[in-house]
């Protein structure tokens, strides 16, 4: 009776090659929408003498893992998103996801990241005794099922574009846009984004009302940002080959954020040049100021041309 009654406490050094195996489980009712191949999981030691771990787990629902004995932060993510490389994983505190270089765009500028799913366990117990967690500062849970479930939500932020009433879009053969005042990378453990700008490069279609385009991209936004903190560059590609690009300003009122992680940013009256009829970029008049020549490729392929 003594012994039934009184509480487990263990000294893992007792026990060094002790190990317990048991199940991560994944609830996605914080981001239902997500469709994810497989997920990481890191389990970073809280003890001294601890090592760091880390499982790679097909689909969505989660998976077996077995840990030596001891105390671990988990930090799981999805892992299907060509578009971020690892960053810092010698700690949880360190540990970043950062945006790929763009492949089209010269090196300031990065590629989209897909949409990167997080779940975070701050305290994992794993001991003789049984399992215990707790995913923040909460109470400590008994896992008596062996299973640690926990909720991914979403990190990036999609950002959709929408050029309204474009005029000229006859005159060109692809469009691309450049977004700034984004962030390069971004903290796993407590989802805060990295102080380093990035700039995101996204190709743009013909609207299905073929008046303007449109494009959607996902990356990392900045803390608080408003719509002061945006900016556009647009490149269209006109049919003698020659780019154009014209900076478009971004206030609040081109901003509209229907989400934590959902942006919509809209300009309207776009005008672009008849490069093929003036000649000269530098030649036509006010009504397309703004305009400039510039020696990039962007592409022969984007966009709906």
């Amino acid at each position: 009776m003594a012994v039934t009654l009184s509480s487990c406490i263990y000294d893992y050094s007792e026990c060094p090659s002790g190990r317990r195996e048991f199940r991560v489980a994944f609830d996605w009712e914080r981001s239902p929408q997500a469709d994810v191949a497989g997920m990481t999981l890191y389990f970073y030691p809280l003890d001294e003498e601890g090592s760091i771990w880390r499982f790679d787990i097909a689909g969505r629902d989660g998976g077996q893992v077995e840990l030596p004995f001891g105390r671990y932060t988990m930090i799981a993510f999805n892992n299907d998103l060509p578009g971020i490389r690892l960053e810092g994983t010698g700690s949880a505190s360190t540990l970043q996801a950062a945006m790929q270089r763009s492949d089209v765009d010269n090196d300031s500028v990065y590629g989209s990241t897909g949409m990167l799913y997080k779940a975070t366990v701050g305290k994992i117990n794993v001991s003789p005794c049984g399992l215990s967690y707790s995913i923040r500062d909460e109470n400590p849970t008994e896992a008596r099922d062996g299973t640690i479930s926990c909720q991914p939500d979403s990190l990036t932020t999609q950002f959709d574009v929408r050029l309204r009433n474009v005029k000229g879009l006859e005159s060109i053969r692809s469009a691309r846009v450049i977004l700034y005042g984004l962030r390069a990378s971004m903290f796993l453990e407590d989802g805060h984004a990295s102080e380093i700008p990035a700039a995101l490069g996204m190709g743009m279609s013909v609207d299905s009302a073929g008046s303007g385009l449109c494009g959607s991209v996902c990356g990392f936004e900045a803390s608080g940002a408003v719509g002061e903190d945006y900016a556009l560059k647009l490149l269209v590609v006109t049919a003698d080959g020659t780019t154009l690009a014209k900076h478009i300003t971004i206030t609040s009122a081109n901003l509209n954020v229907i989400t934590r992680h959902n942006v919509l940013i809209t300009a309207d009256n776009v005008e672009i040049p008849d490069h093929t009829q003036s000649g000269d970029i530098s030649g036509i008049g006010a009504d397309v100021e703004g305009w400039e020549v510039v020696n990039i490729e962007v592409g022969p392929t984007i966009g709906n041309y």
